[in-house]
């Protein structure tokens, strides 16, 4: 609301008369006020007498839209947005000219929540207009305009914006510092820059830490896979707010993807008692008793994780997985098919990769220096800190003993013979562990790093390898292929239906190139194993020759294609196997 023509007609018109008869300025409602004070030729007609008295009704109107606003704020904080909307709406319609700026920065703030950012982009634009007195204003103003960018993903725009409020919030108070680094942060993260993120959410702790702060900045620990990082600071989290069940759940998967079963089930538990509708306390309970070899138990929290997501696929893929364990305990340890469907529908080769895997030391053993496989475990990882490889690869040893179940002490005996450089032993304890958890990222990645290694090795003659050591260099290796022409088949059918006028031909490139490398590496399979020097089983073996044929038609295929759309094919100086 603008007033301060009415104190220019005061000053100017003192002595001019009645033009016209109005209804009494004391008696209208505030709509008619409102009519009245933005009609200059009503204005100019009126009285000295009611010139004054509309000035002080829009005085009067102006001190209740700033405790209006005021009201807004309470409404809007305890999230009653809708009410809150009307609150700032009316602060805009009869606030003074001083006060406009933060009225329609909140009130952009409010339609953002509303799911409106058209009406919050054009209330912002009216704000970012007016002028700007304070630093409080403008925190305000351009706070709304970096969270309309940042709605509309305009994400450069909407980190200017909010650090030009981080600028002005300088000199205010530490809420509304972290507000705004808050606000930034959470930008970064979208945009990607997770390493700016983490610094902003690190200053809103130094400043005001909070267990919103902890969760955040643990979010983004998360998302880049520092899961002991992630862990820490919801630690922090938790003994600030120690009823989030959030919290409890992201530490649970935290623990999970650390192997840290028996502290995943404790979080999972402790998830379920706080929010019993939430199935993600279920997930983490039944990942933990399934990685403990407690099945059935696992079932019941599978089951219940369906109850509550009836379209959750990890939970009917693990029910599917269990139920068929059950059924057929011996099941269990029969060898996981890592070569089905490697070339496409015409693959024919289907040799069963793990078969005949065992651990290093007796399933069955038991041993005098640890209660149990998580003791060993915890003391593997503490004796590993200490840079104690032997004793470390002892602990971890006794904890898979002790538990055949537990794939992340397999992975870890693999970290510690590649300490030990002892190269053909990580490669075995890796497919090990690959064996026992297939999903087990960190496993897959071992192995496709220690067979890289162990094939330079060989072309360097710095490694010799025992039959069942070259046997599971050729499974891991077969593995890898079979996971790159997967993402390239997937890739080039992306890039031919791209609908694009030219095709990026380095995409069928690549897929041409991990077919032909492919196929050199099943020739010298079949050279070492027509040489004696392989394990594989008959029913293995026959199917070599058969895969060799089919994935080099898929390879003349994909080289016809290229032609076909038009590619020209680079030299291949290397064979990448």
């Amino acid at each position: 609301m603008k007033y301060t023509f009415c104190l220019i007609f005061i000053c100017s018109f003192l002595t001019i008369s009645v033009f016209a008869q109005t209804k009494d300025i004391d008696k209208m409602s505030e709509d008619e006020i409102y009519a009245l004070s933005s009609n200059r030729e009503a204005i100019e007609k009126l009285s000295n007498a009611d010139a004054i008295r509309l000035q002080t009704r829009l005085v009067d109107l102006a001190k209740k839209a700033e405790q209006t606003f005021k009201d807004g704020r309470e409404l809007y904080n305890k999230g009653d947005y809708n009410t809150a909307l009307t609150k700032f709406n009316y602060a805009v319609k009869f606030g003074s000219d001083k006060d406009e700026p933060r009225y329609f920065a909140f009130l952009a703030f409010t339609d953002l929540r509303l799911g409106k950012p058209a009406d919050a982009a054009a209330a912002v634009s009216v704000a970012r207009q007016m002028e700007i007195a304070n630093d409080e204003d403008t925190v305000f103003v351009y706070l709304a305009q970096c969270r309309v960018d940042a709605a509309e993903k305009k994400y450069s725009d909407a980190i200017a914006a909010c650090s030009v409020a981080n600028i002005s919030a300088g000199t205010l108070d530490t809420v509304t510092k972290t507000t705004v680094l808050n606000d930034r942060a959470a930008v970064y993260e979208a945009s990607g820059d997770h390493a700016k993120a983490i610094a902003d959410y690190s200053r809103v702790i130094d400043l005001r830490p909070s267990a919103r702060s902890y969760y955040d900045r643990a979010a983004i620990y998360y998302v880049t896979k520092d899961y002991a990082r992630t862990v820490a600071d919801l630690d922090e989290s938790i003994k600030l707010a120690p009823n989030a069940s959030s919290s409890y759940i992201v530490r649970g998967i935290s623990y999970l993807l650390l192997h840290d079963y028996d502290k995943a089930f404790a979080d999972g538990s402790k998830a379920i008692k706080l929010k019993p509708t939430d199935w993600r306390g279920f997930y983490i309970r039944a990942r933990s008793y399934e990685e403990r070899g407690k099945n059935e138990l696992a079932i019941a929290d599978w089951q219940k994780v369906l109850s509550l997501d009836p379209q959750n696929e990890s939970a009917k893929a693990a029910l599917k997985k269990l139920n068929a364990a059950s059924t057929d305990e011996a099941k269990k340890d029969e060898t996981k098919k890592l070569l089905a469907g490697i070339i496409g529908k015409d693959q024919t080769l289907t040799a069963e990769t793990f078969k005949g895997l065992k651990t290093a030391t007796d399933p069955s053993a038991t041993s005098p220096r640890y209660k149990d496989a998580n003791e060993a475990f915890e003391t593997g990882r503490t004796l590993a800190a200490k840079q104690d490889i032997d004793g470390a690869l002892a602990a971890f040893e006794a904890a898979l003993a002790m538990d055949p179940k537990l794939s992340g002490a397999a992975n870890n005996i693999g970290a510690m013979y590649v300490k030990k450089n002892a190269l053909e032993k990580a490669l075995h304890a890796y497919l090990v562990a690959l064996s026992i958890d297939p999903s087990f990222t960190m496993a897959q990645e071992n192995l496709d790093a220690i067979s890289l290694r162990i094939r330079d090795a060989r072309r360097n003659a710095t490694v010799s390898l025992s039959k069942q050591g070259l046997t599971d260099y050729y499974r891991a290796r077969v593995s890898f292929y079979r996971r790159q022409i997967t993402s390239g088949n997937d890739a080039v059918s992306a890039e031919i239906h791209r609908r694009s006028s030219r095709l990026d031909c380095s995409v069928l490139q690549r897929a041409y190139q991990n077919q032909y490398n492919f196929n050199s590496l099943l020739r010298d399979l079949k050279s070492d194993l027509d040489r004696g020097e392989l394990t594989f089983s008959p029913a293995e073996a026959s199917d070599i020759p058969a895969a060799t044929s089919s994935n080099w038609k898929a390879a003349t295929a994909r080289f016809d294609a290229m032609h076909r759309y038009g590619c020209i094919v680079r030299a291949f100086d290397s064979m990448d196997y």
